[in-house]
């Protein structure tokens, strides 16, 4: 787990935290919820807000995310962005954290900079084993319905992506969960080196089997401004976990394998991206 403060200790901003995360879901998002929720001082935590009328106010809706993942940071993405964090930078809180693995599918990264001013923001970029990951997406079904793909996770027929989606289609729904956890690895990857100069931006990378463990949790804790001894953190239980797997043991072992055989650098091959000059901010018609 490491962490890295791009200018930020020195600004003359509000002490106040805005937490997010990059990620993929399944990937213990609920458990960083219960963990800051016990653990933070003057804090407002969330993890997803899926009521009726979050959907295109406090959540992206269907049109956020798939105008984001074909052209890029749109007027209507914008927009979004802005009533959002316009009522954020109203809280009255120290931390205010949402652990909703859509936002930074939606265009969160690109449209920090309206809260520029308001506080310090740090990024969480969450990573699980990613055989455990496909098992459970898989167990799911959550690859099986586009539309469910729309609303949560990554289409591979999106034009605004970084890793190429043809190696992974004929391998059906555990080559469609593989691929989608390699392109957020990559997009986490390529938003570390997009913020790498801008001030008030902390970016941790966090492994789900490290902080599940007190000195995991006591360090990330701490990286959020919260010195916590290590007998004083309350850990959350196993939170959200699936319920027995349905898939048996010759399938899971098949997705171990399948997994296996990816050599995948997400840190070189961000770079190459990002040295070319393509953002997900915008598509290039050339792209």
């Amino acid at each position: 787990m490491s962490s890295h403060l791009a200018s930020a200790v020195n600004s003359p901003v509000p002490d106040r935290r805005f937490i997010f995360t990059i990620t993929t879901g399944r990937s213990g998002t609920h458990f960083l919820a219960e963990l800051f929720a016990s653990n933070l001082d003057k804090a407002q935590v969330l993890d997803e807000q899926l009521a009726y009328s979050d959907w295109g106010v406090n959540s992206p809706d269907v049109s956020h995310l798939t105008t984001f993942n074909h052209v890029g940071n749109s007027s209507h993405v914008r927009a979004f962005w802005c009533q959002k964090f316009a009522r954020l930078k109203a809280l009255d809180v120290r931390y205010f954290a949402e652990m909703s693995h859509v936002l930074a599918k939606a265009g969160l990264v690109e449209n920090l900079d309206q809260l520029q001013g308001a506080g310090v923001v740090h990024l969480i970029y969450l990573k699980r084993d990613i055989a455990k990951t496909v098992i459970s997406f898989i167990n799911r079904a959550d690859f099986l319905n586009m539309g469910n793909m729309w609303l949560w996770y990554l289409d591979l027929a999106y034009p605004n992506v970084i890793v190429a989606a043809k190696p992974f289609v004929s391998l059906g729904q555990v080559g469609f969960a593989l691929w989608y956890i390699l392109e957020m690895r990559v997009r986490a990857e390529y938003y570390r080196l997009l913020l790498a100069e801008r001030a008030g931006i902390v970016f941790h990378e966090v492994d789900l089997e490290d902080v599940v463990r007190i000195e995991g949790a006591t360090k990330l804790l701490a990286g959020l401004g919260m010195d916590l001894t290590p007998a004083a953190i309350r850990m959350p239980g196993q939170v959200n976990a699936n319920p027995v797997s349905g898939i048996d043991e010759s399938a899971q072992r098949y997705i171990r394998e399948v997994v296996g055989s990816f050599t995948f650098d997400a840190a070189e091959l961000a770079r190459a991206w990002y040295e070319q000059g393509y953002r997900l901010s915008r598509l290039p018609e050339d792209r």
